[in-house]
């Protein structure tokens, strides 16, 4: 009886940290369908602030005008992707090549949040 008592004690430490992980989970879920940014930095261009309710939001930041620059650049067709970079890296953008290819690819940027669907659920 001692045995399982014992195993019923270890067990209870367990429980509790996936119960937190996964409310953890679904409060990050909420977050991303009710619009927010959720994750550890912001994107290039923006920063983190609080909106009315205290709750975090990214807004544009030092870096924003060069970030909008990079886009304009690259949709007016007159520069390869590479053109753009090193006219920003000459501007003052700091960011290496590889992160310039993911910044053109990341829909953050066009507006969208991605929410990756559960077992039973599509993404979104």
């Amino acid at each position: 009886m001692s045995v399982l008592l014992r195993a019923l004690k270890l067990a209870e430490p367990d429980m509790e940290n996936r119960r937190r992980s996964l409310n953890t989970r679904m409060g990050m879920v909420r977050a991303k369908k009710e619009g927010r940014y959720v994750g550890g930095t912001p994107p290039l261009g923006y920063i983190w602030a609080r909106d009315n309710k205290q709750k975090p939001i990214i807004i544009h930041g030092i870096d924003a005008p060069l970030v909008q620059e990079a886009f304009a650049l690259y949709a007016s067709g007159l520069f390869s992707i590479n053109g753009v970079c090193k006219l920003l890296l000459d501007k003052g953008l700091k960011i290496s090549k590889s992160q310039f290819y993911a910044l053109l690819r990341n829909p953050v940027y066009a507006g969208f949040i991605i929410v990756k669907g559960g077992e039973n659920e599509e993404d979104e």
